[in-house]
C-alpha cells in the first residue's frame, strides 16, 4: 500500500555495469600497493575483490529498484552546497574504503594507501555529475532551466574538470609525501586525454556529448588504475 502511494517502479533498466569499475579499481589499487610493498596476498584481495562488487551490485539495484518513477513527487531543492558534501563524503568513503582494504591485506595501515583512494573517489564524482548534467540537459529540452538549475549546471561543469584534473596530481602529491615509487608520477600524463573531453563539456555540452564523455571517463579511470598500479611495483 505504502509503495503504490510513492508510485515506486520496479525497473531495473538503469543499471550501468561499468560502475563496478569503482570497487574494482579500489581493490586493484589496494592489492598493487600492498604488492609493491612486499605482501603477497592474492587470497585475500581476491575475497575482498569478490565481496566488493557483490556489495556494490547489491546496493545499485536496491536503489534502481526503489527509485520512485513520479517525476512529480517534490524533494529538497538541490544546493551547491548540498552537492560539495556529497562530493566531500565521497572522497572520505573512498580513502577509508582502500586503507581499510590495504589494513586487510597487510595488517597495516599506510598514508600513501589511503591518499590513493582520492583519486577514484575524483573519478566517482565525474561520473555522479555526468550524470546529473545529463538529467539538466534532458529536462531543457521539455522546460526552461530555472536560475538554480542553471547554476547548479555550471557547477557541475567546474566540478568535473576540477575533479578529473586533481585526480591526476594525485600521485605527484604522494610521491612528495613519501619521495619514492617515481614511477606513479606516469598517472599525470592522463591529464593530457582529458583535455579533449573538458573542451566538449565545457564549450559544446549536449547529449551526445555527455553519452561520450561516459565511456571515456570509464577508459580514463582504467588507464589510471593501470599506470598507478604498474608504476607502484615497479
Amino acid at each position: 500500500m505504502m509503495i503504490n502511494s510513492f508510485n515506486i517502479k520496479f525497473n531495473s533498466k538503469g543499471f550501468d555495469s561499468r560502475t563496478l569499475c569503482i570497487p574494482a579499481s579500489l581493490i586493484i589499487l589496494s592489492t598493487s600497493i600492498a604488492y609493491g610493498d612486499g605482501v603477497q596476498n592474492f587470497y585475500k584481495a581476491f575475497l575482498c575483490l569478490c565481496a566488493s562488487l557483490i556489495s556494490f551490485l547489491f546496493v545499485s539495484i536496491i536503489i534502481i529498484l526503489c527509485r520512485s518513477g513520479n517525476s512529480t513527487i517534490r524533494t529538497k531543492a538541490i544546493t551547491i552546497e548540498r552537492e560539495v558534501l556529497k562530493s566531500f563524503f565521497i572522497i572520505l568513503t573512498t580513502c577509508a574504503l582502500l586503507g581499510l582494504l590495504y589494513f586487510i591485506q597487510t595488517r597495516e595501515l599506510h598514508s600513501a594507501a589511503i591518499l590513493s583512494g582520492v583519486s577514484p573517489g575524483l573519478f566517482f564524482i565525474c561520473l555522479y555529475t555526468l550524470y546529473k548534467l545529463k538529467i539538466l540537459e534532458e529536462r531543457s529540452h521539455f522546460e526552461n532551466l530555472t536560475s538554480n538549475n542553471r547554476a547548479l549546471k555550471t557547477f557541475y561543469q567546474l566540478q568535473y574538470m576540477f575533479c578529473i584534473i586533481t585526480s591526476c596530481l594525485i600521485p605527484v602529491l604522494i610521491y612528495f609525501m613519501i619521495t619514492d615509487h617515481i614511477a606513479i608520477l606516469g598517472c599525470s600524463s592522463i591529464i593530457l586525454l582529458s583535455v579533449n573531453l573538458i573542451h566538449r563539456l565545457l564549450v559544446k555540452p549536449s547529449f551526445d556529448s555527455y553519452k561520450y564523455s561516459f565511456s571515456a571517463t570509464y577508459l580514463l579511470l582504467g588507464l589510471y588504475i593501470a599506470f598507478f598500479s604498474i608504476g607502484w611495483i615497479i
